[in-house]
């Protein structure tokens, strides 16, 4: 990369310095916000073990605090794989009938219960 002095020399980017220190404090929200996202991830796969473990089945809740804790189950996602059917020498028209199933999912959703009143 080749730097070519200080953006001050360049009329055109009088506007950069205040959108540079911008990013930088948005790319540091994104990192935070990041980290948080994988907290309230293993977070709630805490509690739908705990839920599990409690003989809660998919579809079935518990009040706490106010609120629903449930624990749900989803079938993986299916769709098809032509990259695989080609090269296993499938002809393109009959790759249209096969379908690939991802994995199931299975996870707990904490939400504020109908007429409760929680902080």
């Amino acid at each position: 990369m080749i730097i070519r002095g200080d953006y001050t020399k360049f009329a055109p980017l009088e506007q950069l310095a205040p959108l540079v220190r911008k990013q930088r404090r948005l790319e540091k929200l994104v990192a935070d916000a990041e980290a948080a996202i994988a907290q309230e991830k293993a977070v709630r796969e805490a509690i739908d073990k705990l839920l599990v473990d409690a003989g809660i089945k998919s579809g079935e809740a518990v009040l706490c605090k106010g609120y629903e804790v449930a624990h749900n189950e989803r079938r993986g996602r299916t769709s098809l794989n032509a990259d695989k059917l080609r090269g296993a020498g499938v002809a393109e028209l009959d790759i249209q009938f096969a379908t690939e199933t991802g994995n199931p999912s299975k996870f707990a959703t904490v939400k504020p219960a109908k007429g409760s009143k929680v902080r």
